[in-house]
């Protein structure tokens, strides 16, 4: 029944996060990563935990949604700006912004240009993901990725070896729409 129901795979898609790739680590591990090479150079105070930069980040990142849903997509939004604001807004609401407002910009480049590059550790293909992508391919499936994500999920597929396996690549902030649509 299994190799029957594989050998009629018509189409196959996939939500990547948590399924072809993941976050190497979290996220308030990664912006604490970043700012503290900046801070030996610019001082400071004691950085905040990790749990606290990543409960500012998510709660910065359900307003900006709120904000600007799909990732900015209605409002004709870069997605670098988008994540900028999500960022600013991380940094306020942990207390770091007054101490490195002067470096920000130099700072916040630095972890979009990371996030993006998924050689560049901030993301990591998960075991099996190629050899999945590889068989389903064999089998002749139409294989693609469907998800509430940005453009940067282009440079991430192809960075992590997983982008020339795929046919497409639709995410909700190039399409503006999101799933579930709730209509």
């Amino acid at each position: 029944m299994a190799a029957r129901a594989a050998q009629m795979l018509k189409l196959v898609t996939f939500d990547p996060t948590g399924t072809l790739f993941r976050p190497a680590m979290e996220v308030g591990a990664a912006y604490l990563a970043v700012v503290a090479k900046h801070q030996q150079r610019l001082g400071g105070p004691p950085l905040p935990s990790e749990y606290e930069v990543s409960k500012a980040f998510h709660d910065s990142y359900r307003l900006q949604q709120l904000k600007h849903p799909c990732f900015g997509h209605d409002d004709d939004m870069p997605n670098r700006d988008w994540w900028e604001a999500t960022a600013r807004s991380t940094f306020l609401h942990t207390g770091m912004l007054p101490y490195f407002y002067d470096a920000f910009d130099e700072i916040y480049c630095e972890a979009f240009d990371g996030s993006r590059d998924g050689a560049g550790g901030f993301w990591t293909r998960n075991t099996g993901a190629l050899e999945c992508l590889a068989g389903l391919a064999g089998r002749g499936a139409t294989i693609g990725v469907i998800s509430n994500s940005d453009a940067r999920y282009h440079d991430i597929l192809h960075n992590l070896g997983l982008r020339t396996h795929l046919d497409f690549v639709h995410v909700s902030g190039e399409t503006g729409w999101a799933k579930p649509d709730p209509m």
